[in-house]
């Protein structure tokens, strides 16, 4: 069955969060990250040459260390947006990359009879930085909750890992009470700190337990196979 738009839309929203999160949390995939939010602006992978730092010789390694603090902070508010104390600063962040990007306006070939045609096409001309069309999504989703009204987890479904010390978001997957964690090695961190030496040796008998009953016989599986039959016989 083909895809709505609604949902391609919804696909590409996640596909970009993912990144952000990834690129917040380890520093990799900031290439991914980039391209994706160049596409929503309707450019493409290549567009990074209309960026002014790529221009002046930066390279998207030496950007990724140089944005990837400030994307922490904007996701850090984001996650708990009531903590006044970065919303200023994560809103500068968002004002200064995300206002440097210059649309050219066009007209479309629009069809009455399309569902979905479009009056007018826009791409990037100018682009201030790699991370200004990262910063304009962000923008987007967040005015679909300021003005649009719609739920802010919906729209903005970042949070942090509820492991304490841990410091690393997550992606809100479903909206729901209880632990998240960014990791099942954080969810099981989270877990085993909570029981007592005593639950915790019990755990690890009926863990090994678990082990010797899966483990077969002589310390090797053996897979027996029947023969091909061949000639009809």
């Amino acid at each position: 069955m083909k895809k709505t738009k609604a949902q391609q839309r919804l696909e590409w929203e996640r596909r970009i969060w993912t990144a952000l999160v990834e690129y917040a949390n380890t520093g990799n995939g900031f290439e991914t990250l980039v391209s994706e939010s160049l596409h929503w602006i309707g450019g493409d992978g290549t567009d990074t040459e209309l960026c002014k730092d790529v221009q002046s010789g930066a390279s998207l390694d030496s950007l990724s260390g140089c944005y990837r603090e400030p994307v922490r902070n904007v996701l850090t508010w984001l996650s708990a947006p009531e903590n006044r104390a970065l919303a200023a600063k994560a809103c500068w962040f968002l004002m200064e990359h995300g206002n440097q990007i210059k649309m050219v306006w066009s007209e479309s070939e629009f069809n009455p009879k399309e569902k979905g045609s479009m009056l007018i096409s826009e791409w990037p001309e100018e682009i201030g930085s790699v991370i200004s069309p990262v910063c304009k999504f962000i923008k987007d989703q967040i005015d679909r909750h300021d003005i649009a009204g719609e739920p802010l987890r919906d729209v903005i479904p970042i949070g942090m890992c509820d492991r304490p010390g841990c410091g690393k978001f997550r992606l809100i997957k479903l909206y729901r009470p209880g632990h998240f964690f960014c990791s099942n090695v954080c969810k099981a961190t989270f877990h085993q700190a909570s029981k007592t030496p005593k639950q915790k040796a019990k755990y690890m008998r009926d863990y090994r337990k678990t082990l010797d009953r899966n483990e077969p016989k002589g310390g090797r599986l053996i897979v027996r196979r029947g023969r091909k039959k061949t000639g009809g016989k």
